[in-house]
């Protein structure tokens, strides 16, 4: 919704405003969900939150959704940057599953990148290539890629969580 609003605003001060205010939903969306697992997430030891991290660790997934959402701005959009743009944008939902304390599984963690950035690549194709095979009103096609878009990140935060490993070592 906000990337289509940044395409028909009248000034460019409008269309940053769109742009940034839905990277901003979109990104803390992301973030909060991934939070919230984290701390429903039990385990058998204590833990803490550093402000400063946590907070850092917003920057990542607003970054994911500036990009998603300046592909989503453009009346088409090519293969080349479907492709970056999906990589980018699961290569950003990723980085928020970071942080130094955790430790994962290596291909764990591959495979819960490998889902963003294929399930993300799918909902930017959803919005732009489905609306060449069907003829859906554009906030259906939208509601399409929002959900496929909503699976990318919950899949990737439920493959990086199966592939987090604890041990005693600091």
């Amino acid at each position: 919704q906000m990337a289509g609003l940044a395409r028909r605003a009248d000034t460019r001060f409008m269309r940053q405003m769109a742009w940034g205010s839905g990277a901003m939903a979109l990104g803390g969306g992301i973030w909060s969900m991934h939070f919230i697992g984290m701390l429903a997430f039990t385990v058998c030891a204590r833990g803490q939150f550093d402000a400063w991290t946590t907070v850092l660790s917003l920057l990542p997934s607003v970054g994911a959704s500036w990009v998603a959402l300046g592909l989503l701005m453009r009346s088409e959009i090519s293969r080349t940057a479907l492709v970056v743009g999906g990589v980018l944008v699961g290569a950003g939902i990723g980085a928020s599953q970071w942080a130094p304390v955790m430790r994962y599984d290596p291909w764990g963690f591959a495979a819960s990148v490998l889902v963003a950035v294929l399930l993300a690549i799918v909902a930017l194709w959803v919005r732009f290539g489905l609306e060449r095979v069907v003829r859906w009103r554009a906030r259906w096609l939208n509601a399409v890629a929002g959900v496929v878009m909503g699976l990318a990140i919950a899949g990737m935060h439920y493959t990086g969580m199966a592939a987090l490993r604890f041990t005693d070592e600091p």
